[in-house]
């Protein structure tokens, strides 16, 4: 239950989200990594990383969530990503959807810290990718966030991939690729 409640309280970041189920094709792509195709996007999945079938996770799940894969348990961390899609009902950039969802963030993760906000062109859209460490709750480990937001269509996808903040490097940018390779259709 431990695993389950955690990947939840991830989610929880971004939000609750109107949105659909998709179903994925899997290709290789990024070395070590799995392309994973939906009808909308595209996104490249970190190795030995499982897709969690919704409905194990629990009720409080956001509606908007499209998919979220995650690692084993390891040093009492589960290592996540995963995709929200929500309807915007009002036109948008993907910047300021980016914009808006930093703001959320800074005013409600505990020891919110931000690390970068780097203006970036990812197949296309231009965004911001966003880096941060913050708590799900005051009595929770600080963890890295990785995001990337984008629009097409009045619909918004924030993508976010989370490692144990002691993480090394090389799983941060693990992180970092597989936000940077989501690609909308």
């Amino acid at each position: 239950m431990k695993k389950i409640t955690f990947v939840v309280l991830a989610l929880l970041v971004t939000g609750c989200f109107g949105g659909s189920d998709e179903s994925a094709e899997s290709t290789t792509t990024m070395p070590g990594c799995q392309k994973q195709e939906f009808s909308t996007f595209i996104v490249d999945v970190p190795p030995a990383w499982n897709r969690i079938d919704k409905s194990k996770l629990s009720t409080s799940i956001p509606k908007g969530t499209v998919v979220v894969y995650a690692s084993e348990l390891e040093n009492g961390f589960i290592k996540n990503m995963n995709i929200l899609k929500e309807t915007l009902n009002t036109e948008a950039t993907s910047k300021e959807y980016a914009r808006a969802n930093i703001a959320l963030a800074k005013q409600t993760l505990p020891e919110y810290r931000e690390t970068i906000v780097e203006e970036v062109d990812i197949k296309g859209i231009k965004t911001l990718l966003h880096l941060f460490q913050a708590r799900n709750s005051i009595t929770d480990d600080l963890i890295h966030f990785t995001q990337g937001y984008f629009v097409k269509d009045e619909v918004g996808y924030t993508v976010t991939c989370v490692v144990p903040e002691e993480a090394l490097e090389d799983e941060r940018n693990l992180c970092r690729k597989a936000v940077t390779s989501f690609q909308l259709k």
